[in-house]
């Protein structure tokens, strides 16, 4: 299957907000390792963790690890617990972790955009923050957050 903007398909019947979004991404990700779990795939694993042990239960165990992390920044974070999602998006994932729950949001995105534009706004920001926080692009040292163009 080739990957492009809109694997993954919802059915909108309401504006959702960026919690529920965050939600729906966060369970594509528990239901995605679930299913690995349970086809104990070795070539998906070390696909997938390519510091794939020597063991599957080593794999195993982190694909749990992962799952309870996506569960605990599931519900009402936003609102009572942001700084659990702001944690773990900079510090609790490597980089190909944080570059897959971005794409999610990505796949999402066509769907999202027609009635719930602002949610998919608010959360590429946080996404954006995040990254910068990581240091992982040249946002920050090229100082591009606190740009100004000037006017011609």
């Amino acid at each position: 299957m080739k990957i492009n903007r809109g694997c993954i398909k919802l059915k909108l019947q309401r504006r959702l907000s960026a919690q529920e979004i965050w939600n729906q991404i966060m369970d594509v990700h528990i239901q995605a390792l679930e299913s690995l779990l349970e086809d104990k795939s070795l070539d998906k694993w070390k696909i997938i963790f390519p510091c794939y042990g020597t063991s599957l239960e080593a794999v195993e165990s982190m694909a749990r690890e992962y799952i309870a992390a996506f569960q605990r920044v599931q519900g009402d974070t936003f609102n009572n617990r942001y700084e659990d999602i702001e944690t773990m998006l900079v510090k609790g994932l490597n980089n190909r972790w944080f570059n897959t729950i971005m794409s999610t949001l990505y796949m999402m995105e066509e769907d999202l955009m027609e009635m719930s534009s602002d949610s998919v706004f608010t959360l590429w920001d946080i996404f954006f923050t995040c990254q910068a926080l990581r240091k992982e692009n040249n946002v920050v040292a090229m100082g591009l957050n606190t740009f100004e163009l000037k006017r011609q």
